[in-house]
């Protein structure tokens, strides 16, 4: 992790941290006024702007982590790629063609009997599965 994925972890604790503050100094404020009508200002400035910045830094914490997880799923899906492109070359070498990044490729040969490979067939079952039915 860099130096921008700690200082995001800490500044959304931060404002958990800063929301439970802040609320608990609107409790603090308004337990001192025995009459509602004093008490309502507190439960707004200070009970929601504290909700509030739970809330944030709550949701700073979840796209954190959801970015996390989709780099090392990024990762993992690159090295399955390179894997299976290593496995390929090993099981029928020259059947695959390299297009240009690691992962996609090109079917360029067919099955001795003639009939598509299933890598040829997979977009056209896609398509057709695509079109609106009439």
């Amino acid at each position: 992790m860099g130096k921008q994925a700690h200082s995001a972890i800490y500044l959304g604790l931060g404002l958990v941290g800063l929301g439970f503050l802040v609320i608990g100094l609107a409790w603090n404020g308004a337990s001192e006024l025995g009459y509602v009508q004093g008490q309502f200002p507190y439960l707004i400035s200070g009970g929601l702007t504290g909700l509030g910045l739970i809330v944030l830094g709550a949701v700073m914490l979840v796209i954190h982590t959801m970015r996390q997880d989709g780099a090392k799923r990024a990762a993992q899906i690159d090295a399955l790629a390179s894997a299976m492109a290593e496995l390929q070359a090993q099981i029928a070498p020259g059947s695959m063609e390299e297009v240009g990044t690691v992962g996609e490729f090109r079917p360029r040969a067919r099955r001795a009997n003639g009939q598509e490979s299933m890598t040829e067939q997979i977009p056209q079952v896609v398509e057709t599965r695509r079109k609106p039915r009439a």
